[in-house]
């Protein structure tokens, strides 16, 4: 009888000792963010079922925290998206690693025009602005678009120097570029081709009017000497 009692009692033990073990991970591991952790079963009605229960709820309560978490940040990146896509000028952020993190249609075009997918979240800068320059997208690479990337990458990484640069089919656009507290990239394009086209008009109308003010001057000159010639001859 002691020997079947000694007997009964080392195997309660063990199974107890395993299932206090089985819990104990249990809890390491959610506690270090594994909520999705299989659980040790509730069983037997005693102190260490009630432990595996409370873990159990514990564990439902920070997978439902996680979840509405998710959520919020999740509405809260779409309230941001819908804003940066109703303002007219190009929108980007890229994060410390210099990889974009989100950006509007109008950024993507005025890169890429005709083709925005070519500009897609989790692509390096370098990357999207070595694809434009190979494509012919930037005026100012023409014939060194090595050497413009790398004036370019500079520019970007300094991130305080605003930029107007010369684009494919006609187009200009101001660059301003601030780093976040987080070292990120904040970049804002605004296509300034209007202006651009209304200076040069206005400089074209500035020179005809000095070459007018010109033949004016000479014409002038010529009449002035004329009337002084024929004066002095009927003199």
């Amino acid at each position: 009888v002691v020997a079947l009692l000694a007997f009964a009692w080392f195997y309660v033990d063990r199974n107890l000792i395993a299932r206090v073990t089985a819990i104990s991970k249990a809890m390491h591991e959610i506690a270090g963010g594994n909520l999705h952790r299989p659980l040790p079963p509730v069983e037997g009605g005693d102190e260490v079922s009630e432990m595996a229960e409370a873990l159990r709820v514990f564990r439902d309560t920070a997978v439902e925290i996680e979840e509405q978490n998710l959520r919020q940040i999740a509405s809260a990146r779409q309230r941001l998206v819908d804003a940066i896509e109703t303002i007219s000028e190009g929108f980007a952020l890229y994060d410390a690693n210099d990889r974009l993190v989100l950006c509007n249609h109008q950024y993507r075009e005025m890169l890429h025009p005709g083709t925005p997918e070519d500009v897609a979240e989790g692509m390096s800068f370098e990357q999207i602005i070595r694809k434009a320059a190979e494509r012919g997208m930037v005026k100012d690479a023409s014939d060194h678009a090595e050497q413009w990337v790398a004036d370019r990458l500079a520019l970007h990484r300094e991130a305080r120097v605003k930029q107007i640069q010369s684009r494919s089919g006609n187009r200009w656009i101001r660059i301003s570029e601030r780093r976040t507290t987080e070292g990120g990239i904040v970049s804002v394009y605004s296509d300034i081709s209007e202006l651009k086209h209304r200076e040069d008009e206005l400089r074209g109308l500035v020179a005809e009017l000095e070459l007018a003010r010109s033949a004016a001057l000479e014409a002038s000159k010529a009449k002035s000497a004329k009337n002084k010639e024929v004066a002095r001859q009927g003199g």
